[in-house]
């Protein structure tokens, strides 16, 4: 069975400055990042970065983020689907056992917030990434539709559903039980699940019909959509695509947290605002890794409670 794999359309590129920095590999597989002209102490220490990303904790104020081209954050999502395993959408500045033991709790504490909002629905999720996410919504919901507009990471993605072997899920059909566990018994690479389908593009470049889905979700994705126009038509588009739309993200803490160059802190009150007119219906903060993640869900605010 192949993969499906919708295609959509990636957006050019604006112009920005540039700062030089120096970067210097220390023991233990640590990269640090120096600033050249200051000489000052490295602020982030980052752990199993791959060999192809470039300038991840260059420090930038938030209006220089918000010139970087889209080619630069092409580039740079492609390089981080390298590294290894949930490190390559966590963030370095954690080992990779960290990121690997609080993507578990992350798991475990995100669907238990949204119980009873995922099951037998329709879902879709913004920003894929290697799948973590979608492998658990695959468990639960009858239809799960998503995307990324990185086709490296979509890749893996792909590849870790194909790896999710749902036998206990699906112990009525037979056929498909037996073809699935010979494909894991002779090594093969399995099979996508049939209620997952992923598209390659951003959510706004897809022809999907307007609340066709339960449920929008996203799990670290906004704070990488650094353009303020793209953040906006990413959120109408999510609006347009469902009446309930659930986001976990790490927020603001404090202007000299250590942060990636290709990240934004916004606080939980500027996705409220953002998110207007839909009204925020539950809130909850999560330590990921020691970082403070939101969790919100918010829903369509109506005057007529028969709409």
């Amino acid at each position: 069975m192949k993969t499906r794999i919708a295609q959509g359309n990636v957006e050019g590129a604006t112009q920005r400055g540039t700062r030089v920095f120096e970067r210097k590999l220390l023991d233990g597989g640590i990269t640090a990042i120096r600033n050249k002209s200051s000489g000052a102490t490295p602020a982030v220490q980052s752990f199993a970065t791959s060999n192809a990303e470039k300038r991840t904790y260059e420090p930038a104020e938030r209006e220089e983020k918000e010139r970087i081209p889209a080619s630069e954050v092409l580039e740079h999502w492609n390089a981080r689907a390298q590294r290894a395993g949930v490190q390559s959408v966590m963030s370095a500045r954690h080992t990779p056992e960290e990121n690997e033991e609080a993507t578990r709790k992350l798991q475990v504490d995100v669907f238990d917030f949204l119980r009873g909002q995922i099951e037998g629905k329709k879902v879709f999720e913004l920003g894929v990434g290697i799948g973590r996410m979608t492998v658990e919504l695959a468990k639960r919901a009858r239809k799960v539709a998503g995307c990324d507009f990185s086709s490296e990471m979509l890749a893996r993605a792909a590849e870790n559903l194909r790896k999710f072997n749902p036998l206990v899920l699906n112990a009525k059909n037979d056929v498909e039980n037996k073809l699935r566990a010979r494909a894991v018994a002779f090594g093969g690479r399995g099979y996508m699940p049939t209620n997952v389908r992923l598209y390659l593009g951003k959510i706004f470049d897809l022809r999907l019909p307007a609340k066709s889905f339960d449920l929008v979700f996203e799990s670290i994705v906004l704070l990488h959509i650094l353009d303020p126009e793209e953040l906006r038509a990413t959120i109408a588009r999510m609006q347009e695509l469902s009446n309930r739309i659930f986001i976990c993200e790490h927020t603001f803490e404090g202007e000299a947290f250590p942060i990636s160059r290709y990240s934004i802190l916004r606080t939980a009150e500027e996705y409220e605002e953002l998110f207007k007119p839909f009204k925020l219906v539950k809130k909850k903060t999560h330590l990921c890794a020691g970082d403070s993640f939101t969790l919100m869900l918010f829903e369509k605010w109506k005057q007529n409670p028969h709409e």
